[in-house]
């Protein structure tokens, strides 16, 4: 305890180094959990099976030259929860050039020589031309979703790194500020900001660590309950800091 109130009044720079830490380390637990889910999901029996249906394509020139005067529509959920569940699809088309984006669910569709993405009401639509020679095998689907799930991963870690990141930095500010109402109330020894900013940031990391297990058990405590438990432990930090330094004064 003594440690962390020493580097409180007297450490090196604003805890910017300790926030990145802990934004990382979130973003990590984020990003794991997330794999876990995606993988979990490519090994169950209904999406294997889904797989197995996709016949093998060859794209020469521009155009689909395997299979040839096919159609093949493959769905899945991508979601386990009954309320949250939604229809992917993956449809194989080469009975026509186009299609009618009007009232196409989410999923891939390939045509005679188009390739159409749908995301909700975004429509992409891309010229096989663009693809080159290409030739799709059954074992290349299931590679081709694994190496999607790990560059998903990889890439929400670094954006959840970088908000989390920015969301620690700006509540460090906040309880920072919050600290001085504390000192009025409290009447503590005066401090300067930038002790404050450190105390701030060690409440947070304190706080964060109390609430990580809570998560794993699906526990809610709300804002209002971790606003609570930050001020408590500056209050802490407030009073322990002004012993401290009265004892040197003396």
């Amino acid at each position: 305890m003594q440690k962390i109130i020493s580097y409180i009044l007297s450490g090196p720079g604003r805890g910017k180094r300790y926030l990145l830490i802990l934004a990382v380390a979130m973003a990590l637990i984020g990003a794991v959990s997330f794999f876990a889910e995606g993988n979990g999901l490519l090994k169950t029996q209904m999406f294997q099976s889904a797989v197995e249906q996709i016949p093998d394509i060859s794209i020469e020139n521009g155009q689909v030259i395997q299979p040839q005067n096919f159609y093949k529509k493959v769905s899945w959920t991508v979601q386990e929860k009954p309320a949250e569940a939604e229809e992917f699809q993956f449809v194989v088309n080469t009975q026509t050039d186009t299609l009618n984006t009007n009232h196409l669910m989410s999923g891939i569709y390939l045509t005679k020589d188009k390739l159409y993405v749908v995301s909700g009401s975004e429509v992409t639509v891309q010229s096989l031309e663009n693809l080159g020679t290409v030739h799709w095998q059954q074992k290349d689907y299931r590679q081709f979703f694994e190496r999607l799930l790990w560059v998903t991963t990889l890439f929400l870690w670094i954006v959840f790194a970088v908000l989390f990141f920015v969301v620690f930095y700006v509540s460090s500010l906040f309880y920072a500020l919050c600290s001085y109402v504390l000192s009025w109330m409290m009447q503590t020894v005066r401090f300067s900001f930038s002790v404050r900013r450190r105390m701030s940031v060690v409440s947070l990391i304190l706080a964060y660590l109390l609430f990580l297990p809570v998560s794993f058990i699906n526990f809610y405590a709300g804002t209002g309950l971790f606003f609570t438990i930050v001020l408590i432990l500056e209050s802490l930090f407030l009073v322990r800091m002004s012993k401290t330094s009265l004892d040197k004064a003396e």
